[in-house]
């Protein structure tokens, strides 16, 4: 237990620290490992190897994803991904940049043309979305006409970070040969708007082909499974009452009750999951399936409480 040697000083082990008076509350860029404002310190050389050092291959690359989910499995590997998508914003944020993954809403003259301006929300304060949480809510242009707007617009003499920032060698040091060869057919029309960057790359690989969020993939897989399982069972074993005797023989069976409803699917066809329930109890699915969904809500949790 860390000892106490004066009002203001505290010992761990055999280093003793100087404590302020009252806790600090400036602490948002303490896990930023290099602040973006620093870069311009560095010389070609040294900003280039840290870009090298930054984007190289880290983790298990992202790869293309069922429409529907299939078995439990599936869920797995859902959790698997969330995980992926969770490690890459903890380090967009521990190398500060995350910021053009802000998306805005630049507005437009009559001819179409960006003005500079940025449209303002119903508070009247300039109108943004956090990609990593609405990419399934964006339409592709909207963050391509984002990226364009970070590209031509902050002023590089005081801000030249958001064209650095709008790098997509991270993403494509991340993802299988067969799952960038799909997104660089989606980004031709894009080729020559200057709204090709990270943000765009990322939404083809997470929020296009109405593909959904990880949430609501998960919920397609569990409700079905649930549904799979318990069509033929009594509502006592999904509620988890004892099994009713069997009647009677000479006793008239009544008429079962009505199934309860299955909750809706946000989005998808899941008619194919089937094999999730040939092999799989469902006691196994609800514990899978619950574990599963914790661990995405800690992580999900966890990014967005980091500092």
């Amino acid at each position: 237990m860390p000892a106490r040697n004066q009002a203001n000083q505290v010992t761990i082990g055999d280093v003793t620290i100087t404590t302020q008076a009252t806790l600090a509350t400036d602490v948002g860029g303490s896990l930023v490992a290099m602040k973006k404002k620093n870069r311009s310190a560095l010389d070609a050389d040294k900003k280039h190897a840290f870009f090298q050092l930054i984007t190289k291959h880290q983790h298990t690359p992202f790869d293309l994803q069922p429409q529907t989910m299939q078995s439990v499995q599936d869920l797995q590997e859902s959790y698997n991904l969330g995980v992926g998508l969770a490690n890459m914003q903890m380090h967009f944020r521990r190398y500060d940049i995350l910021d053009v993954f802000t998306i805005v809403f630049p507005t437009k003259n009559a001819i179409g043309e960006q003005t500079g301006q940025l449209e303002n929300d119903n508070f009247n304060m300039t109108k943004t979305v956090f990609l990593f949480d609405c990419y399934a809510e964006l339409a592709a242009d909207q963050v391509a006409e984002s990226c364009k707007w970070y590209t031509r617009w902050p002023d590089t003499t005081t801000s030249p970070w958001f064209r650095e920032n709008l790098s997509y060698d991270y993403l494509c040091n991340h993802m299988t040969p067969q799952l960038w060869g799909n997104v660089l057919e989606d980004l031709l029309p894009y080729r020559d708007a200057q709204g090709l960057g990270g943000p765009l790359v990322f939404f083809f690989i997470f929020g296009s082909k109405g593909s959904g969020t990880l949430f609501q993939l998960w919920w397609q897989a569990f409700h079905h499974c649930l549904h799979s399982e318990t069509t033929n069972r009594p509502h006592a074993l999904l509620s988890g009452a004892p099994t009713p005797a069997p009647a009677p023989q000479a006793a008239a069976v009544p008429a079962p009750a009505p199934a309860p409803p299955v909750a809706q699917v946000p989005s998808g066809d899941a008619s194919a999951l089937t094999a999730a329930t040939s092999t799989t109890t469902l006691p196994q699915i609800c514990q899978q399936g619950s574990a599963i969904a914790t661990g995405m809500n800690q992580l999900i949790y966890q990014v967005n409480h980091a500092t």
